[in-house]
Parts: structure tokens; sequence; C-alpha cells
């Protein structure tokens, strides 16, 4: 069963313990600005440590805000080592239906050359939870 870990006025992150999976449902996001979003990024890390988490399902399908590449070498340098830190493995990102918001997401996940993480698209839900379940 998951259950809410956190909540904004952006985002929902729920967590199985279960599973072992954290699921964030980005929201709002045409409000969203450069400075907010790092925030939240920094409350996701805070979330990850807070659980023992193996897999995370990112749902952008909603997500319309585009990273700028310093946010996305930003997020590279110093989120992902927390994500690490926290024992997250993988890492599936439900697409965006907005083609600029999609590209600036795809290149944030380019710009992460350092870690171990596997990452994977996908277009439904229900496929890429099951990838996090059988591989984490």
């Amino acid at each position: 069963m998951k259950e809410l870990v956190y909540e904004s006025h952006f985002q929902k992150i729920s967590f199985s313990e279960e599973d072992a999976i954290f699921e964030i449902e980005w929201e709002n996001t045409v409000e969203l600005e450069d400075e907010t979003y790092r925030q939240e990024a920094q409350n996701q890390a805070q979330v990850y440590e807070k659980y023992n988490g193996k897999g995370l399902l990112i749902d952008t399908s909603n997500f319309v805000f585009g990273i700028v590449p310093e946010t996305q070498e930003w997020v590279a340098d110093f989120i992902i080592p927390k994500v690490n830190q926290a024992g997250i493995t993988h890492v599936a990102t439900l697409v965006s239906s907005d083609f600029i918001a999609q590209l600036s997401i795809e290149q944030s996940i380019d710009e992460d050359d350092k870690s171990l993480i596997v990452h994977k698209l996908f277009d439904k839900k229900t496929e890429a939870y099951n990838w996090l379940k059988v591989n984490i």
C-alpha cells in the first residue's frame, strides 16, 4: 500500500514500503520557476533519505516546465549523488506530453553520467511500476 510522504503545490511523493518504490506525481508545473524546481528537487532528496526505497517512478505526464541546462547540471551534481546515497538503483519515468518539457527531462537524464542508476522511459504507469518491481 502506498503512503503519501510529501506533498506540495507542485508534486506528491508516495512510498510503497512493500515494493520499496517511491512514486512522484508532478502537477501545476506551468506555474513552476527554476528556483522552486530546485527546492522541490532538494525536498525529494530529503524524502529519499528517510525511507528504504530502491525504485523511483517519476510521473512527468503532466510536466510542462522546461528545465534549463544550468539546472540540469545542478541536478546531476547535487541531487543525483543524494539519490545514489539513499540507495535508489532504478528510475522509471513516464514521459511528458509537452515536447520541450520532455526534451529537458531527457537531457537531465543524459547529464547524469556519474551514477549507477538504471533509468528507463515509459508511456504507461503500470508498465513502469512492473519494470521497477522486477528489477529492484
